[in-house]
């Protein structure tokens, strides 16, 4: 099994504190390497040298435009439409999640990390969701089958669909698993299982006892194929039970969509922590899936936190 930590192309492994190179650095950690978040630029040489694993650019609400409840204007420079709807059309988003594979695939990893969900725009800041998880995977397959499709048939690399708590893989069961199985046409994919989102798509907990009992009774609710699928986990703890129940944002929702993405920050990053697990008990999670790799996902823009934070969880794996 390998263990590996979250890492992003807007940070740099610079740094990662240690001596020696990067790769001397991570190995001293306990890491094999880094998951590498990638985006549209080219990532450079001493990322590419440690990457084992990529993770996908995600677009906040491309099922919007896929769906036509929004039309992008042309006054929106392009570097906003992907980052937010992937591309102005059905084509675009197909384009462009084909250019995501393709530049990935590139530094030869063993998967790519795709978020199956959207979050809606219009819904953000609301408990209550308009799209439905089905129509969600659906389109989201369609628009991977086009895209692979133009790679042959078959992706360069494995693809691994991660859970969300937004419309989608939300993961609480099987019926997210059994619509991608259905839906898509071709081979090389699985899945990735995110102990964090499930938490929060679970309700919240406020232990960690908490979060490793409900994860272990989810993933003991899941049929053998479904765990067979999942490849990787990021490993993560959220204990915002309180948080997310008492959330209220005050004041009118703002009448632009990147305006509302910048006012949802409080309840994402509130709810979705990336706290480091403390305690064994977390190891009965990971091995009642016994996923090739484990990547430890860690709240990002302090690399010594990111770093300690990393060697408190890997440490419970010996």
């Amino acid at each position: 099994m390998k263990h590996l930590l979250g890492y992003t192309i807007y940070g740099n492994v610079a740094d990662i504190p240690g001596k020696g190179t990067a790769a001397e650095r991570l190995r001293g950690a306990g890491a094999d390497g880094i998951e590498l978040l990638t985006g549209y630029q080219s990532i450079p040489e001493d990322a590419a040298s440690v990457t084992e694993a990529v993770h996908l650019p995600y677009a906040t609400d491309w099922y919007g435009v896929w769906s036509g409840r929004i039309i992008v204007g042309e006054d929106m420079p392009d570097d906003t439409v992907r980052h937010m709807f992937y591309g102005r059309s059905r084509e675009g988003i197909c384009d462009t999640i084909l250019e995501c594979i393709s530049g990935a695939s590139r530094l030869e990893p063993d998967y790519g990390v795709l978020h199956a969900g959207n979050a809606n725009t219009d819904d953000l800041l609301v408990r209550e969701q308009s799209d439905s998880d089905t129509d969600v995977l659906r389109a989201l397959a369609e628009a991977v089958n086009d895209a692979v499709s133009r790679l042959g048939g078959e992706p360069p690399m494995r693809i691994l669909f991660e859970n969300l708590w937004w419309p989608g893989l939300r993961m609480t069961d099987a019926s997210g698993y059994r619509i991608l199985e259905r839906e898509l046409e071709f081979e090389d994919w699985g899945l990735c299982l995110d102990t964090g989102h499930l938490l929060v798509s679970l309700g919240g907990v406020r232990t960690e006892d908490e979060a490793t009992d409900i994860l272990l009774r989810t993933i003991d609710s899941y049929p053998g194929d479904m765990i067979d699928r999942i490849g990787a986990m990021h490993l993560h703890l959220n204990t915002s039970a309180d948080f997310m129940r008492s959330y209220r944002k005050d004041g009118e929702v703002p009448a632009k969509r990147e305006d509302r993405i910048f006012a949802a920050y409080d309840l994402i990053y509130g709810s979705d922590s990336h706290d480091p697990f403390m305690s064994y008990g977390v190891r009965d999670v990971v091995e009642a899936i016994r996923p090739e790799t484990v990547t430890h996902e860690m709240k990002t823009g302090d690399p010594g936190r990111m770093m300690s934070d990393f060697i408190c969880q890997r440490s419970l794996f010996g």
